[in-house]
């Protein structure tokens, strides 16, 4: 009896038809890194998935997050699911899907990322709001905004200002700076090891770009969601720096960061030298 009052597949694939009038045209596919962690991708406004009930190519629908964050299903209505880990969504998709159609053959699938825009501030040469996916990371945010300030070039020597470069019939001049401009490139360099990023919640987290290229801590890189704001602070090596030297691959000095350990110092040198 219960059977009955739950809609037959011929009424899906009617709305699947009306559904299929306007097709939706799909975006570009975007690069990544890797297949997505359904426990780890946060879901949102934007990504697209197909769902297929009772296990026929014929009877699927693909529907797009909205930006309230809700997906609309026939029959279904909508079902609000963004700010979800993606296999957070498929269990509550699959469960009140179950609640409309007999059987155990449903398959959620995330067919298309979302794009969204987070904002790069501090010091980075071009600050601004970035269009970035979810499975970006915080150095792909920083490259789009056109990288980090680096280290200006050793300070040139003093030369006589009357001296000329001969190329041709050309004279060109030394081009000269001076050391309170220098010494002003030097307070922009950008800190690779605490760049903060701001979360919608209200929470935050540290970034440490140099761990993660030196010693390839995807953890120190995180992946970005929705409404970010990357804030890249100038280097701050008068404050702190931690050193390792000795018989190590890469020994240096590095600026500090809050909460690092001596494992943080090995991974970052390479660990032992060994002959």
């Amino acid at each position: 009896a219960a059977a009955q009052n739950l809609p037959q597949m011929s009424s899906l694939n009617d709305l699947q038809k009306k559904a299929n009038k306007s097709s939706m045209q799909l975006p570009e596919q975007p690069e990544i890194e890797h297949a997505v962690d359904e426990n780890e991708y946060i879901v949102g406004p934007g990504d697209i998935f197909n769902i297929i009930i009772g296990g026929q190519a014929d009877d699927e629908q693909q529907s797009m997050i909205s930006p309230e964050g809700k997906l609309l299903l026939p029959a279904i209505g909508s079902i609000k699911i963004d700010g979800l880990t993606l296999i957070e969504a498929k269990t509550r998709l699959r469960d009140r899907l179950k609640t409309k159609y007999l059987g155990n053959d449903i398959q959620i699938t995330l067919v298309q990322l979302r794009a969204f825009r987070v904002a790069v501030s501090g010091a980075v040469n071009y600050p601004g709001m970035v269009t970035v996916n979810g499975m970006n990371r915080v150095s792909d945010a920083i490259i789009m905004a056109g990288g980090l300030i680096e280290p200006p070039p050793p300070f040139p020597k003093p030369q006589n200002p009357q001296k000329r470069k001969r190329t041709g019939q050309q004279q060109i001049s030394t081009v000269q700076i001076t050391e309170k401009q220098y010494n002003e490139l030097e307070e922009n360099v950008a800190s690779k090891r605490n760049i903060l990023v701001k979360r919608m919640d209200g929470s935050s987290l540290n970034a440490d770009l140099l761990r993660f290229e030196r010693a390839g801590a995807l953890d120190a890189n995180p992946f970005l969601t929705d409404g970010d704001v990357i804030v890249v602070p100038t280097e701050q090596t008068k404050v702190g720096e931690v050193s390792i030297f000795g018989a190590v691959r890469s020994p240096g000095t590095f600026e500090y960061a809050k909460g690092d350990r001596v494992r943080d110092l090995f991974d970052m040198a390479h660990w032992f030298a060994i002959n």
